[in-house]
Parts: structure tokens; C-alpha cells; sequence
């Protein structure tokens, strides 16, 4: 496959990454495993891969050694690692994780009121170690003390947060999780670098890495140039033997959006529900007035364009927003969706453990999220959506009518998600032959329509990687760590799954 052709597959981004500067490495993985927190060091001068635990030794030093050191094979991409073997009984896998860098804060007043953080607290042994390596990621306020001795309350990102809880779970009995910074796991697949490769296979799986399902030209992803994205991903695909979480290919997948929505459309279908009609824009043809327009690799709202907005409704405008093969959809305008927001469902191995409402107050560009309490009936929606006075603060929580009507409203939304979930994994693993991530989690985000007199449910969104926004700040008191060790329960059950040659 030429580089030409590569670029097209994943929606490389091309002229816009041009003059990029990279910057300096910094600290390279850090093991966290089991309450011992290490000195975070600089990568040593021969740049092998370091384990480093904390000695037994009254002063406090550190002692490292090296681990998966590699031979003079330099283009090698296996190593006689150490990670677990697939034998029966519980093992304790490893675990790399690498914190994307477009969700990282530059200050804590950024941090506050960004979706992606949230006020959590951390091991202060670790907590220290992790800002240390990634000051970008972990926060705290000056003005706070210890929430409770060996505690500390920081402004985290959620997903750095969750990975703390998954080297906690069960004692630290199932997990020992590494930590390394995106810019070390960039520079070492570009560079093909011996060492690097080594230690990425020394882990039974790496979680997260890079995001194919949002614009991955993102400047925060440093790289130099177009061709060094083309590199990266070329490479990491040669790394043979290297296990990811989410999976790299069903991210490349759902990043175009257009594969997601005509499985949806095939469930949909077989369900009798209604969803939005939807399709391609071809380029340069005729751009409807009253549809929504909306990106392939993109998150969080950043290339959606509403009707009425004249001024985006243009292709010079939308061949500015794709430097790449990126897709540009048309989606069917939903009032309700648009004036009433939408629910976020979060499933954990298809069990639905937490739902939002979302609603985005356009007119100050804020996002507004509060767990949802009871439900209404699609019956009971498709009149009160004709009241002008019904608004988001009505929706998330069905406050009339008897118990019985409210449980039964809340069956049949929990019974519509579920049973899409269930028919989306078995396509995936259709389409691919292996095992997915949505297994593990995902959010469906999730609105109503209503045509022909008809409501129905619809998923607007499936969101599957790590920089999916948990909404923890929305998540009930006391909910998190039952979130936490849920998630823990079937990432080990999947990556056991991976490791398992009879599966």
C-alpha cells in the first residue's frame, strides 16, 4: 500500500500540519503497581526501558533496573518479554497506559471547566509521581489540603483517574499498570525505535495511544509533518504481536462515522424505530438549507453546522475543515434533539450503569449534565415536546404520573439500548472476526424523534475511546467507585479473552 493510499484509509490530515515543532522527551514509563510509587526519572542515557520500584532501604533511594533490554536485532519488533502467559486459573496482566494529549489543561481554571476533568481523589504518593509526568493531566489547587491522610483532592483527567482505580482493583490483584507519556510512544513508532517497541511489547495491552475517531491532526499531537503521521501510523501497524485497547483498526473504523451509521440504520430496521435521515455529501454537491451538517474525525460538537448558518454552508468553507480523506454527513434536523438535548448511556460489558442528559447552551457555548432520575414514556414525550414551555430541566426527570408508568418508561429506554448494543457488537464482530471494545464500554448518546405521529428512540452517537467524556461530574456521590471496578472487571475479562489461544 503506497503512502498515497495509506493517507486515504485513515483520513491523514496533509497541508494543516505543515511547520509543526516537535519538542523534547520527557520521563519515560512509570509503574505504579501495588501502592509502590517510583521516582519518576529522565530516560537514561541509553535510552533502555527502566522498571523502577522503590527500594527497602531506610534513606529512601530508588533501585532500577532494566527490563525487556533488547538485542542487537535493532529491527526487531519482538521481544522475550515478560508478560503474562495465558494459563489457567487468575493471572495479573500488564497494563501501558498513555494519556492522550488533547485532553490535557494548561491551568487549573481551564482544568475546572473542562468536561474531561474532575475533582478526584488520588494516592498522594502517586498523585505526586503523576504530576510530575504529566503536569498537564493532574492539577491541584493550592488552597486545598489533604482530603484524608494519604489522599490528595486534584483536578484529574477522568481517564487517568480511571486507570489509578484499575491498578487498585481487587488489591492490585488483577492489574499492574505502567504509565507513558504520548510524546515517548510517538517518537519511539515513528523512529522505530528498538527500545521503545520493546517495552510497548513487554505489556499485555496498551491503553489508549492515539485516537482515530477525532481529529488526530490535532497540533497537540506534535508532529513535524504530514508524512510523519503517515510514518507513525504504518508503523504501528507493523508492530506485530502489540495489543491495544480500544483496538487501532475499530477506531479507524468508527472515526468515519458513515460505517457506524449504516449498521445502526440495518438495527433500526429490525427494531421498527426511526432514526434521522442521514447521508454523504458528495463534494460539491448541493448543500441542503435545513439539514445538519456534521464531520467524520470529530468530537465534542467541533464540526457541526446548524441550519441557518450560511456563512459554514459552503463548500469553500467545508473543504477549509478536511485537510484529509475526512467525510462530511447530512443529518436530518430533530427539533427535540436540537432544544431538548439528548441522554449519554454509559455500558459497562452491556450493562447499563449510568445515564446523563446533556444539553448545550448554544448561546454561551456551555454543556450542562445531570443524572437522570426517572423517565417519561415516548408517548408521554411526543406530547409534552409540543409544549414550548417543556425544556431539558423537564426531561431528565419525570416527576408525574404512578410508579408502575415511571418504571415501565424506564424498561423500555434501558430495553432500546441495550438491544442495540447487542446487535452492534455482534456486527462488529462479524465484520472484523475478533473481539471489540464496545464489549468493554462505550456511551450511546441518544435522542427522540418523532414522524408520522410515530416516537421513537434513535442513537445519535456511539463514542468508544478515551477521549470519550465520562460525565463524571454528573455521576451520583459514592457511584464512582462501582463505575471504577466495573470497568476493571471486564477490561480483565477482554484483554484474559485476548491472551486466551481457544477464544
Amino acid at each position: 500500500m503506497s503512502d498515497q493510499e495509506l493517507a486515504l484509509e485513515l483520513g491523514i490530515r496533509a497541508e494543516a500540519l505543515d511547520g509543526l515543532e516537535s519538542t523534547g522527551e520527557i520521563s519515560d514509563v512509570m509503574d505504579v503497581d501495588d501502592g509502590q510509587v517510583p521516582t519518576v526519572h529522565e530516560p537514561p542515557m541509553d535510552n533502555q526501558y527502566v522498571d523502577v520500584t522503590m527500594a527497602n532501604q531506610p534513606n529512601g533511594d530508588v533501585r532500577a533496573g532494566t527490563l525487556g533490554t533488547h538485542s542487537s536485532r535493532a529491527g526487531s519488533i519482538f521481544s522475550a518479554s515478560s508478560r503474562s502467559s495465558h494459563t489457567p486459573g487468575r493471572v495479573k496482566f500488564k497494563l501501558l497506559y498513555i494519556p492522550d494529549p488533547t485532553r490535557q489543561c494548561n491551568t487549573l481554571l481551564e482544568a475546572k471547566k473542562d468536561l474531561g476533568f474532575s475533582l478526584r481523589s488520588i494516592p498522594t504518593a502517586l498523585s505526586d509521581k503523576l504530576i510530575a509526568l504529566f503536569p498537564n493531566h493532574v492539577l491541584i489547587d493550592g488552597r486545598m489540603t489533604q482530603w484524608k491522610d494519604g489522599w490528595t483532592l486534584t483536578y484529574v483527567t477522568e481517564w487517568l483517574w480511571l486507570m489509578t482505580c484499575v491498578s487498585r482493583f481487587d488489591k492490585g490483584n488483577r492489574f499492574e499498570v505502567n504509565y507513558m507519556t504520548w510524546r515517548r510512544f510517538k517518537t519511539g513508532v515513528v523512529k522505530f525505535d528498538a527500545e521503545i517497541v520493546d517495552s510497548l511489547l513487554c505489556h499485555d495491552c496498551v491503553i489508549g495511544g492515539i485516537d482515530y475517531t477525532i481529529d488526530y491532526g490535532n497540533p497537540l499531537y506534535e508532529w513535524s509533518n504530514a508524512s510523519e503521521i503517515i510514518t507513525f501510523s504504518k508503523n504501528l501497524r507493523s508492530i506485530r504481536g502489540l495489543a491495544m485497547w480500544p483496538p487501532t483498526k475499530q477506531l479507524e473504523r468508527a472515526g468515519f462515522k458513515f460505517h457506524l451509521l449504516v449498521d445502526l440504520t440495518l438495527i433500526n430496521d429490525r427494531q421498527h424505530a426511526i432514526r434521522p435521515a442521514t447521508c454523504l455529501l458528495p463534494l460539491n454537491s448541493p448543500i441542503p438549507d435545513d439539514t445538519v451538517l456534521k464531520r467524520s474525525h470529530s468530537d465534542c460538537g467541533a464540526h457541526v453546522i446548524m441550519p441557518g448558518d450560511a456563512k459554514r454552508r459552503t463548500w469553500s468553507y467545508l473543504r477549509s475543515q478536511t485537510p484529509g480523506n475526512e467525510l462530511w454527513l447530512s443529518q436530518e434536523y430533530v427539533d427535540t434533539l436540537s432544544r431538548l438535548g439528548e441522554w449519554r448511556a454509559f455500558l459497562l460489558g452491556g450493562e447499563i450503569i449510568h445515564v446523563v442528559h446533556t444539553y448545550r447552551d448554544r448561546s454561551k457555548g456551555e454543556w450542562h449534565g445531570r443524572e437522570v432520575l426517572s423517565y417519561w414514556s415516548l408517548e408521554e414525550l411526543k406530547e409534552l415536546a409540543q409544549d414550548p414551555e417543556f425544556t431539558p430541566d423537564h426531561l431528565y426527570k419525570a416527576d408525574e404520573g404512578l410508579l408502575s408508568e415511571r418504571n415501565q418508561a424506564a424498561e423500555a429506554f434501558y430495553t432500546f439500548v441495550k438491544d442495540t448494543w447487542a446487535e452492534l457488537v455482534r456486527m462488529e464482530k462479524a465484520e472484523g472476526g475478533t473481539l471489540v471494545s464496545l464489549s468493554v464500554f462505550c456511551r450511546f448518546d441518544i435522542g427522540f424523534i418523532v414522524r408520522n405521529n410515530q416516537p421513537s428512540y434513535f442513537v445519535n452517537e456511539v463514542e468508544r475511546s478515551l477521549t470519550t467524556s465520562l460525565w463524571i461530574q454528573a455521576m451520583p456521590e459514592g457511584h464512582h467507585s462501582v463505575f471504577a471496578n466495573t470497568f476493571s472487571s471486564n477490561l480483565y475479562r477482554w484483554v484474559d479473552n485476548l491472551k486466551n489461544p481457544y477464544i
